[in-house]
């Protein structure tokens, strides 16, 4: 395969990978009583979203390919959201590539904004201000639990909320556990192929 192939072929699965975690994120608040509004470029300028993709050139198409997932809105109360998918750790750092400093950089006209990790084991959230303090999204760590997040707790939900997205929470999770691990599979799959 051809490294152009591949790299379309990566940027599919990420394309598929992140919608799944972005309909997973917007059913959960739904189901809390959350408005939800779509606000990325891939919702707000379709037509345009291939082209300013890769065109790094000038500053509108960047703060345009950075615009936040969602729209969040409760009693009067307004945040944005970003919705990743990772396997492990977000935000992580690559031999040739600081996501921190990448997301501090990116989203600094974004102040309010609230990243949902999805991953095949977990549902987290990590404020930009979390962030720049040097923390990190986890398997193990219980801090970022969605539902333990200080901005949506009991100010944002009452306990009969609390319980009905956690109780979403865990049966998302446990369908869509398997619909991940078999798109994480599919990826080993293409590398080792690829490496042959």
């Amino acid at each position: 395969m051809k490294d152009k192939e591949i790299q379309e072929n990566n940027n599919i699965q990420n394309m598929i990978k992140g919608r799944i975690a972005e309909s997973i994120v917007e059913q959960i608040f739904v189901e809390a009583g959350f408005n939800l509004y779509r606000y990325g470029i891939e919702h707000t300028f379709p037509s345009i979203m291939g082209k300013i993709k890769t065109d790094n050139s000038d500053k509108t198409s960047m703060q345009l390919r950075r615009m936040p997932d969602f729209v969040l809105e409760k009693d009067g109360k307004v945040f944005f959201i970003e919705v990743k998918f990772r396997k492990e750790v977000f935000p992580k750092n690559y031999k040739n590539n600081n996501e921190r400093e990448n997301i501090i950089n990116d989203y600094q006209n974004y102040s309010n904004v609230y990243f949902v990790v999805v991953s095949p084991d977990f549902i987290k959230c990590i404020t930009l201000e979390d962030i720049k303090n040097d923390k990190t999204v986890t398997k193990n760590k219980s801090l970022y639990l969605l539902h333990n997040k200080d901005i949506f707790n009991e100010n944002l939900f009452d306990e009969q909320q609390m319980k009905k997205i956690k109780e979403k929470f865990d049966y998302i999770y446990k369908n869509n556990k398997i619909i991940f691990k078999s798109i994480l599979e599919l990826e080993e799959l293409e590398k080792n192929k690829d490496k042959n």
